[in-house]
């Protein structure tokens, strides 16, 4: 019943709100692998400890990199992570977090924002080597006319490889069947290596519970473990009043150890998730 008393304004409000970024300039970049930014510099000696720890935080652009940073390196559940992945990089934005968090990165994005001459994407950092990636562009057009994209990689952990992918989806505004489909060509598209354990984590913009239990069962059917099933809201819409959970870590291969949500922040309009698994 709560679901479909907010439906129709929290969609009238977030179709309004993409409008008016639509009508800023921007232009997809719907080249298969283009514009490619890796970095593959940072060597490091085998983990001695058998949990790794994945954090999933989607940006909100970089617009604020200092709030970014101190949240990434101050709070104790998001420092040091074997895997970062993040949405809605532009710019510099992921060279700087790179620097400071001594990590490799693949970032592929999808969208040039003219007016501010940015490109913006989904990335992957690392303390392991990079073996390949992909950008993966996802079906069904969003309002504006871009399109959304997952950017893949096979990481080398241990000698053993782990295909990641940092996902994107669209929101509200996309019919949930279409939503759906993005999310199988995701799972159709993603293994790069024949990998034994894989990671997808990100901001699914599952805003109603109807779309948060599509999406898991889809995962589950597929074998997939939701490592971040039981944790708080991750983003708040209309002025704090409504609260949901948008992002989600899944795997296959791992062993659930631990999970939760990043302090609220400033940031960005959502918080980090992270999640330790062996």
């Amino acid at each position: 019943m709560f679901e479909k008393f907010v439906y129709f304004p929290v969609l009238l409000i977030v179709t309004i709100s993409l409008f008016i970024s639509s009508c800023k300039s921007a232009d997809s970049l719907l080249e298969e692998n283009y514009p490619e930014h890796i970095i593959n510099s940072y060597d490091y000696a085998e983990m001695a400890d058998s949990q790794i720890k994945i954090v999933s935080y989607n940006i909100q652009r970089g617009y604020k990199i200092d709030e970014i940073l101190e949240t990434l390196l101050n709070s104790e559940k998001l420092q040091k992570p074997d895997v970062l992945l993040l949405q809605e990089v532009c710019g510099t934005s992921i060279d700087t977090i790179s620097q400071y968090l001594s990590l490799n990165y693949v970032f592929y994005p999808i969208a040039k924002k003219t007016k501010e001459s940015k490109d913006c994407g989904n990335a992957i950092l690392t303390k392991h080597k990079i073996v390949s990636s992909k950008k993966l562009i996802l079906p069904n057009e969003k309002i504006d006319h871009g399109r959304r994209s997952a950017t893949i990689a096979t990481v080398e952990i241990n000698d053993t490889l782990t295909t990641i992918a940092s996902v994107h989806m669209e929101t509200i505004v996309m019919k949930l069947p279409k939503r759906i489909e993005q999310l199988e060509y995701i799972l159709e598209n993603i293994n790069l290596d024949n990998s034994d354990k894989i990671i997808v984590g990100g901001d699914f913009n599952s805003f109603f519970n109807q779309d948060k239990e599509r999406f898991n069962n889809l995962m589950s059917s597929e074998g997939f473990f939701n490592h971040t099933e039981g944790i708080d809201f991750t983003c708040k819409a209309l002025g704090g009043l409504v609260r949901t959970k948008l992002d989600h870590i899944y795997t296959i291969g791992f062993a659930k150890v631990n999970s939760g949500v990043g302090p609220l922040n400033k940031a960005s309009d959502h918080q980090a998730i992270w999640c330790t698994m062996q």
